[in-house]
Formats: structure tokens, sequence, C-alpha cells
């Protein structure tokens, strides 16, 4: 009788557990929500995001999502990382991941994990200006970078390289730049070489790390140095405004253009009649006046303060001579 009572209690207990299947389709088995990593690079157009497996084995798939881009990794087998591409530079993005259990019938996802957020990272900057690919630079550029991050960053990683090589004449300890400052998040890196650089086709590379883990990096590549012989003051390319047509009411319109070397600049504004409502002159290594790329504000306004009328404007950018270098025209359109 006793036999009998446990074999009953044992088939009792054996058909109260859930099967195999039924485990695997109520999710239990064994898939975990990803654990949050630091991001590991950071650029001023890309993200990498990381995440961790867990308990999780090598058959889980993995989501992850730019949250504030509206981009995605799809599910991916094995995947602890994804790199986030096509970003603005200095913009905030959230990212989440969540594991799938492919296992449950149907297949299921587990809870998002948030993975926090990061800023892309300005781009390099020669003279305070954005540099681009195939820019053309002094032989003595003062070259920042500058990126947002909420660890402190780590001075003994940052390296500045020249065509790939860490540069040898800075002036910190491990003469690899110049010097770091940090304030309010923002932390930025100072180096200008020492000896002048020449050529065309150089690379320049700021690369640091934060107390994180995470790498902040950016490079310009493909960039002429301008001789150091020519020093005819010139506009190397079509001067351009924008917005065009212009209205003062809704803010300033730029005035672009390119210099081959630093000057004195005059700029000129003349209504249709040909008469100067506005000269104003700009000093050698000032914004509107240094080598490579410049913007002139103009706020609408002439001599007199007075915002002028609709009407078709030349503005022209000369030398200190008074020799006309470049021209533009603008409407004003209230």
């Amino acid at each position: 009788m006793g036999k009998m009572f446990l074999s009953v209690a044992v088939v009792i207990l054996l058909t109260a557990l859930p099967c195999e299947a039924e485990i695997y389709s109520l999710g239990v088995f064994p898939y975990q929500p990803p654990e949050a990593r630091p991001f590991i690079k950071i650029t001023s157009t890309s993200i990498t995001a990381a995440w961790g497996a867990g308990t999780n084995d090598a058959s889980t798939r993995y989501e992850c999502q730019n949250v504030t881009a509206s981009t995605s990794l799809p599910p991916s087998l094995g995947t602890l990382s994804w790199e986030s591409t096509g970003l603005i530079p200095v913009t905030e993005y959230f990212f989440r991941a969540r594991a799938w259990d492919d296992n449950a019938t149907p297949p299921s996802a587990t809870e998002w994990t948030e993975l926090g957020s990061t800023y892309t990272t300005d781009r390099i900057k020669v003279q305070g200006v954005p540099l681009s690919d195939g820019d053309m630079i002094s032989g003595l550029p003062d070259i920042s970078f500058s990126f947002r991050s909420a660890y402190p960053a780590d001075a003994a990683s940052c390296v500045v390289l020249v065509d790939d090589v860490p540069v040898t004449d800075g002036l910190s300890a491990n003469a690899r730049f110049d010097s770091i400052s940090s304030s309010l998040g923002i932390t930025t890196v100072l180096y200008a070489p020492k000896s002048r650089l020449s050529g065309n086709g150089r690379k320049i590379t700021v690369s640091i790390s934060d107390s994180a883990g995470s790498l902040y990096t950016e490079s310009a590549s493909n960039l002429a140095i301008r001789d150091s012989s020519d020093t005819e003051l010139r506009i190397t390319s079509p001067a351009l405004c924008y917005p065009n047509p212009f209205d003062p009411g809704q803010g300033d319109m730029k005035i672009a253009y390119n210099l081959s070397a630093d000057g004195d600049i005059t700029i000129f504004i003349i209504d249709a009649a040909g008469r100067v409502i506005l000269k104003r002159p700009v000093h050698p290594g000032m914004n509107g006046a240094r080598y490579g790329y410049n913007e002139f504000l103009w706020d609408g306004k002439n001599a007199f303060g007075e915002t002028v009328s609709n009407d078709v404007y030349l503005i022209c950018i000369a030398d200190g001579s008074g020799k006309v270098l470049g021209k533009t025209r603008t409407m004003v359109l209230k």
C-alpha cells in the first residue's frame, strides 16, 4: 500500500512539472536581458554601443536601437556591440538593447536594457574652424578636439597622430599632445606642431579615452599643406552668402569665403544705387581675415544701425589696399 501511494505521488509530481516545451514557450529558459556596458568608440558621426551576454548562451540573438536616431541593429546572433553611423556632431543619442529567445513559440524578446546616452564628438578644428577631408591647412596648424563625457578624461591615453604616427613634440609629459582642459563635462585637447608640415595627402588624428574606457577619436584625411612661400592674399573659392534671400528679422546672414593667407580685409555692402551702406574692416587672424575658411556675419543693418530696405545688395571683399578679391550678391526680402 505504501509503495502504491509513493508511485502515485511520483506520477502526480512529474505530471505537475511543466515539460521542456512548456518552459521554452514561457520564455523562461535560459534567456535574460543583456547587461549594460560602456560605449566602445565615439566619433563625430558614429557611436559604438556595447552590452554583455550575462547568463545567455552563444545562440542568443541581440537587438540594439539608437532611439534618438530611430535606427537599429536587427536581432543578430552573438553580437555584443553595434556601430551606429551617419550621426550629427555634438549631439546626444540614447541606446537600448534586448535579447531574443528563439526557442519560445512564437520567438519572443526580453525586456529592453537601457545602455544610456552619449554625445558624438566635435570635429577636429584648425584655427578654430572645423576640419574636413581634403581641406588645405597651414603648415603650423593650431589643432583642437573636443568631446563631452560624464567621466574624467584619461590623459595618459591621449595622442595626436600625423599620418598615423604619434607626435613626439607635444608639451605634455608623454609628448603626445600639448594640453588638456575640462569644463562642464567638455574636454578639449590642444596641439600645434613645432616644425612646419609640408606636402599633400596628410592625415591628422586625435584619440583619447575616458575613465570608463570609452574611446573618443576623430580624423581628417587627404589634407593639403599651404606653401609657406605663398603669401599673396586672395580668395581661393567663390564667395557665398546664405540664407539668400535674406530676412534680417530671422537672424544674421553669413558671408563665407576661403583666404590664401592672413591679411587685412574690408567688407563692403553696396546698394542697388551703388552707394556703400556699410564698410567693415577685419584685422589679420580674426574670423573674416585669416587663412582658410572664414565667415562674416551681417545683421542686415547699415552703418547707422538701420535695417536696410528690400533690395538686391552687392557684397565686396577687398584687401587692405582696396583691391576687390571677391564679390557676391544677396536679396533682402522681409
